[in-house]
Protein backbone atom coordinates (compact mmCIF):
# COMPACT_ATOMS: atom_id res chain seq x y z
CA UNK A 1 0.00 0.00 0.00
CA UNK A 2 1.32 3.42 -0.97
CA UNK A 3 0.30 6.66 0.72
CA UNK A 4 0.86 9.99 -0.98
CA UNK A 5 0.26 13.34 0.69
CA UNK A 6 0.14 16.82 -0.78
CA UNK A 7 -0.40 19.57 1.77
CA UNK A 8 -1.24 23.25 1.48
CA UNK A 9 -2.03 25.87 4.08
CA UNK A 10 -5.73 25.04 4.40
CA UNK A 11 -6.17 21.63 2.83
CA UNK A 12 -4.78 18.21 3.21
CA UNK A 13 -5.14 15.58 0.51
CA UNK A 14 -4.44 11.92 0.98
CA UNK A 15 -4.63 9.19 -1.62
CA UNK A 16 -4.16 5.62 -0.55
CA UNK A 17 -3.83 3.17 -3.37
CA UNK A 18 -3.57 -0.56 -3.07
CA UNK A 19 -1.26 -1.70 -5.86
CA UNK A 20 -2.44 1.07 -8.17
CA UNK A 21 0.40 3.08 -9.64
CA UNK A 22 -1.98 5.22 -11.74
CA UNK A 23 -3.99 6.55 -8.79
CA UNK A 24 -1.93 9.64 -8.07
CA UNK A 25 -1.57 10.71 -11.69
CA UNK A 26 -5.29 10.61 -12.50
CA UNK A 27 -6.28 12.39 -9.29
CA UNK A 28 -3.73 15.15 -9.82
CA UNK A 29 -4.93 15.43 -13.42
CA UNK A 30 -8.47 15.99 -12.11
CA UNK A 31 -9.89 12.76 -13.53
CA UNK A 32 -10.33 10.40 -10.54
CA UNK A 33 -12.99 8.46 -12.46
CA UNK A 34 -10.18 7.10 -14.67
CA UNK A 35 -8.37 5.59 -11.69
CA UNK A 36 -8.25 1.78 -11.52
CA UNK A 37 -10.69 0.23 -9.05
CA UNK A 38 -12.67 3.48 -8.64
CA UNK A 39 -16.44 3.72 -9.14
CA UNK A 40 -18.01 7.18 -8.79
CA UNK A 41 -21.40 5.60 -8.08
CA UNK A 42 -20.03 4.03 -4.89
CA UNK A 43 -19.57 7.46 -3.31
CA UNK A 44 -21.75 10.23 -1.94
CA UNK A 45 -19.92 13.54 -1.95
CA UNK A 46 -20.47 16.49 0.29
CA UNK A 47 -18.92 19.87 0.93
CA UNK A 48 -18.22 21.22 4.37
CA UNK A 49 -17.58 24.91 4.92
CA UNK A 50 -15.99 26.28 8.07
CA UNK A 51 -18.30 29.29 8.33
CA UNK A 52 -16.06 31.45 10.57
CA UNK A 53 -13.35 31.16 7.88
CA UNK A 54 -15.64 32.13 4.99
CA UNK A 55 -14.44 35.40 3.41
CA UNK A 56 -17.33 35.77 0.94
CA UNK A 57 -15.15 35.32 -2.16
CA UNK A 58 -17.93 33.64 -4.19
CA UNK A 59 -15.75 30.76 -5.40
CA UNK A 60 -18.25 28.16 -4.16
CA UNK A 61 -21.09 29.93 -6.00
CA UNK A 62 -19.16 30.05 -9.28
CA UNK A 63 -17.98 26.45 -8.94
CA UNK A 64 -21.52 25.21 -8.29
CA UNK A 65 -22.90 27.14 -11.26
CA UNK A 66 -20.20 25.77 -13.55
CA UNK A 67 -20.39 22.18 -12.34
CA UNK A 68 -24.19 21.99 -12.44
CA UNK A 69 -24.90 24.15 -15.52
CA UNK A 70 -26.96 26.60 -13.45
CA UNK A 71 -28.41 29.35 -15.70
CA UNK A 72 -27.39 32.96 -15.08
CA UNK A 73 -29.57 34.64 -12.48
CA UNK A 74 -30.35 31.34 -10.70
CA UNK A 75 -28.50 29.89 -7.74
CA UNK A 76 -28.21 26.47 -6.16
CA UNK A 77 -25.51 27.81 -3.86
CA UNK A 78 -25.26 31.40 -2.72
CA UNK A 79 -23.52 33.43 -0.03
CA UNK A 80 -25.14 35.99 2.25
CA UNK A 81 -23.36 38.65 4.28
CA UNK A 82 -25.02 39.46 7.59
CA UNK A 83 -24.60 42.79 9.36
CA UNK A 84 -25.47 42.70 13.04
CA UNK A 85 -25.46 45.64 15.42
CA UNK A 86 -26.62 46.04 18.99
CA UNK A 87 -29.80 47.67 17.66
CA UNK A 88 -30.69 44.90 15.20
CA UNK A 89 -29.65 41.69 16.94
CA UNK A 90 -33.03 40.08 16.21
CA UNK A 91 -33.27 41.17 12.56
CA UNK A 92 -29.80 41.55 11.07
CA UNK A 93 -29.35 43.14 7.66
CA UNK A 94 -28.81 40.45 5.00
CA UNK A 95 -26.80 41.44 1.93
CA UNK A 96 -26.42 39.13 -1.06
CA UNK A 97 -25.74 40.93 -4.36
CA UNK A 98 -26.05 38.45 -7.23
CA UNK A 99 -25.92 35.57 -4.76
CA UNK A 100 -22.40 36.57 -3.78
CA UNK A 101 -21.18 35.17 -7.11
CA UNK A 102 -18.60 37.93 -7.58
CA UNK A 103 -17.81 38.42 -3.90
CA UNK A 104 -18.75 41.43 -1.83
CA UNK A 105 -17.69 45.07 -1.61
CA UNK A 106 -15.57 46.03 1.37
CA UNK A 107 -17.78 46.48 4.44
CA UNK A 108 -18.16 49.88 6.05
CA UNK A 109 -16.33 50.47 9.29
CA UNK A 110 -18.94 50.72 12.01
CA UNK A 111 -19.84 49.29 15.40
CA UNK A 112 -21.53 46.29 13.86
CA UNK A 113 -20.27 42.84 13.04
CA UNK A 114 -20.23 41.38 9.51
CA UNK A 115 -20.06 37.69 8.72
CA UNK A 116 -20.75 35.44 5.73
CA UNK A 117 -23.08 32.45 5.57
CA UNK A 118 -22.85 30.18 2.51
CA UNK A 119 -26.12 28.48 1.57
CA UNK A 120 -25.38 25.21 -0.19
CA UNK A 121 -27.60 23.01 -2.31
CA UNK A 122 -27.69 19.49 -0.85
CA UNK A 123 -28.57 17.76 -4.15
CA UNK A 124 -31.33 15.85 -2.39
CA UNK A 125 -32.73 12.80 -4.16
CA UNK A 126 -36.27 13.90 -3.29
CA UNK A 127 -35.71 17.59 -2.54
CA UNK A 128 -38.29 19.52 -0.50
CA UNK A 129 -37.55 22.74 -2.43
CA UNK A 130 -38.50 21.04 -5.71
CA UNK A 131 -41.71 19.73 -4.18
CA UNK A 132 -42.91 23.19 -3.15
CA UNK A 133 -41.69 25.10 -6.20
CA UNK A 134 -44.80 26.78 -7.73
CA UNK A 135 -43.44 26.47 -11.27
CA UNK A 136 -41.95 22.97 -10.82
CA UNK A 137 -38.60 24.14 -12.14
CA UNK A 138 -35.73 22.54 -10.27
CA UNK A 139 -32.37 23.65 -11.58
Amino acid sequence: MQEVRSESIETSFSCISAGSSGCVEVILAGTPEDSPNYKMTDHWWGMLIDIPKCIGCGNCVRACATENDVPDGHFRTWVERYHVTDENMVSPQVISPDGGKEGFPVAEEDAGKYFFVPKLCNHCADSPCTQVCPVARPL
